[in-house]
């Protein structure tokens, strides 16, 4: 199979910069722009681990998982990515995966939670 066959689903990254200020002075994010990729998402799991899942109280499963999308991506570590229906937070920088022709694809680790 291609890499552009393992790239089977679409992601919107949602593209997010400080905005106005809340009564503590901290800036809240706002979005301004999204833009749709191909992209590739697989669970941070090694082969026979159990996921790397958290759960906190009762109610909210926190889970990591790697995000591959095109070379061309723009995405930054203020970004919130959208897919199938749910919403990731970028944990950290995304990088460049680099071959000898050059930036070969995106790579990041999303977040995501769910419940409470």
């Amino acid at each position: 199979m291609s890499f552009a066959g393992l790239l089977s689903r679409t992601a919107v990254v949602v593209t997010m910069e400080p905005g106005t200020p809340d009564e503590y002075e901290d800036p809240i994010l706002a979005e301004v722009s999204r833009r749709s990729y191909a992209a590739y998402l697989e669970p941070l799991v090694a082969p026979g681990a159990r996921p790397e899942e958290d759960f906190v109280g009762r109610d909210t499963l926190i889970s990591d998982w790697r995000l591959i999308l095109p070379a061309e991506a723009v995405v930054t570590g203020l970004d919130r990515i959208e897919l199938e229906g749910k919403t990731y937070e970028v944990i950290g920088e995304p990088w460049s995966a680099h071959s000898p022709r050059g930036s070969h694809q995106v790579e990041l680790r999303v977040r995501l939670m769910e419940g409470g």
